[in-house]
C-alpha cells in the first residue's frame, strides 16, 4: 500500500505540471494500451527516465472524472532490458478508473498480478532526450477483479 500512495503522489505532481513549451517530437507524450482488448489512450501524458529509474503517467477525461495511469520503476533505466513489476517493491503499475471507481495494480504485493515493461529506445530532439517503453500484464483491482493489459506504450517520456 505504501507503493500505491507513493505512486499516487508522484502521479498528482506530474499531471499537475503543464509544459506548453514542450518541444516533443510529436507534440505531446502519451500512454496507450489495450484493456481486455479495448483501446485506451491518454489525452495527456508525461514521463521521465533518470539514474533513479523510469516513470510514465497518463490521464484521460471521461464521464465523471479521469482515468489515470501511473508506472513507476525504481533503479530501472536501461534500454532493452525487460523489467518485471512483481520483482521488487520499487516497481508499480496503477490504473485508476472513474467509472466504475476502481484501481488496478501490478506489483510485488499484489497477488495474482504480473507484468513487464521494456524501455525500447531513446531519441534526441534539439537538446531534449526522450524515451519510449512498452508494457503488458495482468492487473488486479481493489475489488479482486482482473484486467489484461496488452500493447501498452509510453511515448516521448522526457529524459532528465
Amino acid at each position: 500500500m505504501k507503493a500505491s500512495l507513493f505512486s499516487l503522489l508522484i502521479l498528482c505532481s506530474i499531471l499537475s505540471c503543464s509544459k506548453s513549451s514542450d518541444p516533443s517530437p510529436t507534440g505531446t507524450g502519451y500512454v496507450s494500451m489495450k484493456i481486455n482488448g479495448v483501446e485506451w489512450k491518454s489525452s495527456a501524458g508525461a514521463g521521465a527516465l533518470s539514474s533513479g529509474g523510469f516513470s510514465g503517467t497518463g490521464a484521460l477525461e471521461v464521464t465523471g472524472g479521469k482515468d489515470v495511469i501511473a508506472i513507476i520503476l525504481g533503479n530501472s533505466n536501461n534500454v532493452g532490458t525487460v523489467y518485471k513489476f512483481e520483482d521488487n517493491n520499487e516497481r508499480l503499475f496503477q490504473f485508476s478508473r472513474s467509472a466504475p471507481k476502481l484501481s488496478y495494480f501490478i506489483g510485488k504485493d499484489t497477488k495474482g498480478s504480473s507484468g513487464t515493461l521494456t524501455i525500447t529506445k531513446t531519441k534526441v530532439v534539439g537538446t531534449i532526450t526522450y524515451a519510449n517503453a512498452t508494457f503488458a500484464g495482468t492487473a488486479v483491482g481493489t475489488d479482486g477483479s482482473k484486467i489484461v493489459i496488452t500493447e501498452g506504450k509510453v511515448v516521448n517520456a522526457e529524459v532528465e
